[in-house]
């Protein structure tokens, strides 16, 4: 508990620091400024957190865009973090893997489903927890989760925010079993292509890209060409 204490104090300051340095850019920059945010798995807590500091900061506004990958944050954590945002709600773009390639991915070859299943399943304190980039979650139908009421309510809110800032438009669900890591060049350099995985979003050239367009409003001069390591 204390090592936790610590690490959460430390990321505080270290967000604190980050949205002094990002009001300082604002202050140059004025209505010009933009912020951009990107995550991946875990990401999606840190990001949670960091929203509640731009907007203590007044920052808030000069966020353009959020882009989430297979978020890991609970459910309830998106409920504390982002939902209460509404301008920050109409501009979060989901990309989460579908469920049949959740159960077909694996942690370290030991666990035989995705990180997120292992998140759900073992690492909250309830059993079958709902987890962000879990497609169930946005399947009223599913029943699977641990049935309590706090976890009935933390859906119910959620999929209420989904559809009040028209999330389902900009939540996209890859069924694809392989994704392109990185492009050839026709020569010496071939086409990496991987099986699609928890872990493999930040690798996928083709996302990467299209979350850049997003970002820019315009095609690429150059498209994202190779992830492979990152």
């Amino acid at each position: 508990m204390k090592e936790n204490a610590e690490l959460a104090a430390e990321s505080g300051r270290g967000g604190d620091l980050l949205t002094e340095a990002l009001r300082s850019l604002s202050g140059s920059w004025g209505d010009a400024f933009e912020i951009h945010l990107m995550g991946h798995s875990a990401g999606s807590i840190a990001l949670g957190r960091l929203l509640g500091n731009l907007a203590q900061k007044n920052l808030i506004d000069h966020v353009k865009s959020v882009h989430l990958y297979a978020p890991a944050c609970t459910v309830a954590f998106a409920n504390r973090h982002y939902a209460p945002q509404a301008e920050i709600m109409k501009k979060l773009h989901l990309d989460i893997l579908a469920d049949q390639r959740e159960q077909d991915d694996n942690v370290a070859y030991i666990y035989q489903k995705s990180l997120l299943y292992f998140v759900s399943n073992a690492l909250e304190a309830d059993l079958r927890m709902p987890v962000l980039g879990l497609e169930n979650v946005y399947n009223p139908h599913y029943s699977g989760w641990n049935g309590s009421s706090s976890t009935a309510e933390a859906l119910t809110n959620w999929r209420n925010a989904v559809e009040i800032s028209k999330l389902k438009q900009r939540l996209t669900v890859h069924h694809e079993d392989k994704i392109l890591t990185r492009r050839g060049n026709g020569s010496d350099k071939p086409d990496k292509i991987v099986s699609a995985s928890h872990g493999g979003f930040d690798n996928n050239v083709e996302i990467i890209g299209k979350t850049l367009e997003r970002i820019t409003g315009a095609p690429l001069a150059l498209p994202v060409d190779d992830l492979v390591g990152f």
